[in-house]
């Protein structure tokens, strides 16, 4: 009796760390064509479950997504005054998981 009241605690407890995490985030940090970082990058993110606030990249070029459902559908749009504009698709989220990307832009004519 012992061992099965242990095991359904045990058990218990793995279902329940296993419901907490449903969500994966997107990280993204923006360089340029040489390597360095660009602050101030509007990152737009748009996802298949509906609209995401967008972000502003930080003094080190980084923009974070968080809490986000996973899917294989996300897309991620840069803009900044002076580059081109840049989209990237198929951005795929995984639950307990950061996805780090890089994303180079490209200065503008």
């Amino acid at each position: 009796m012992r061992k099965t009241l242990i095991f359904a605690f045990a058990f218990l407890l793995a279902v329940a760390g296993m419901a907490q995490q449903r969500t994966g985030n997107v990280i993204i940090t923006v360089v340029d064509n040489e390597g360095a970082r660009l602050p101030g990058v509007t990152v737009t993110l748009q996802s298949p479950f509906g609209a995401v606030p967008p972000q502003v990249t930080s003094a080190e070029g980084v923009a974070r997504f968080l809490s986000l459902p996973p899917s294989r559908d996300y897309a991620i749009k840069l803009e900044l005054q002076g580059f081109k504009t840049k989209t990237e698709t198929g951005i795929t989220v995984n639950v307990g998981i950061s996805a780090d990307l890089t994303l180079i832009l490209e200065q503008g004519a």
